[in-house]
């Protein structure tokens, strides 16, 4: 996946620190001209990023600004070595996150998939900034032409696929919902196919569905969820 820089870090929708600086000092050195001198060790902090807009978007637009999607995507690309974490404003407290439409509630394509693809460390948890539990529901019927009917023409929710090497996936006090895996796929709401950990604390599966395994959660053998 591309390194785009997104509209969401310039928004300052992205709260804390990605690379933070200090200095080590050595020993100084008693030969050669350069005397003592002091190394910058990098030290790497989660960042967290806050959801606040209930509609979807393609990644990389204006729309796409505080949606669900971007802060995904805006996820997967701090490939750091740690673990970020993906909140939730109070005002969508009881307000359904619908996948697959606009503010104004037509359908849209994004061009990177419609499922959320989560390939890095990351922590999805139904609180606000202030570590408050709130009604969080990611609903993919958006993106199903046929909702009242189970027939694999919708979408997941999540897809945890990684990028090879094991992640460590958490998801917190949410509800999923709506999700259909196309066709022959596993797993309606998420499949993980992913080695590392994925865990999953507090969540519902509801109206999820799948022609094969796992109609809500399906956990490939080489993945790892709990």
């Amino acid at each position: 996946m591309s390194k785009r820089r997104s509209l969401w870090s310039k928004m300052l929708t992205t709260v804390g620190i990605v690379n933070e600086q200090r200095r080590v000092p050595l020993r100084c050195s008693t030969r050669g001209r350069l005397g003592c001198f002091e190394r910058l060790e990098d030290r790497r902090m989660l960042a967290n990023f806050l959801v606040t807009e209930s509609h979807d978007a393609d990644v990389g637009t204006p729309e796409a600004v505080g949606t669900l999607r971007q802060a995904v995507f805006d996820a997967n690309q701090f490939d750091d070595g740690t673990t970020d974490m993906i909140i939730f404003d109070s005002q969508l407290n009881g307000q359904p996150i619908t996948l697959g439409l606009d503010e104004q509630g037509n359908r849209v394509f994004p061009i990177f998939g419609e499922e959320l693809v989560i390939t890095d460390s990351v922590t999805i948890v139904g609180e606000d900034a202030n570590g408050t539990p709130l009604d969080i529901t990611i609903d993919a019927s958006g993106f199903d032409e046929t909702p009242t009917v189970d027939n694999g023409d919708g979408s997941r929710v999540f897809d945890v696929s990684g990028a090879g090497s094991p992640i460590d996936v958490v998801f917190e006090n949410l509800t999923i919902t709506g999700g259909e895996a196309r066709f022959d796929s596993d797993g309606g709401g998420v499949p993980v196919t992913v080695s590392g950990s994925v865990t999953f604390t507090n969540v519902k599966f509801e109206d999820n569905y799948s022609e094969d395994d796992g109609g809500g959660l399906y956990i490939d053998p080489g993945g790892n969820g709990g």
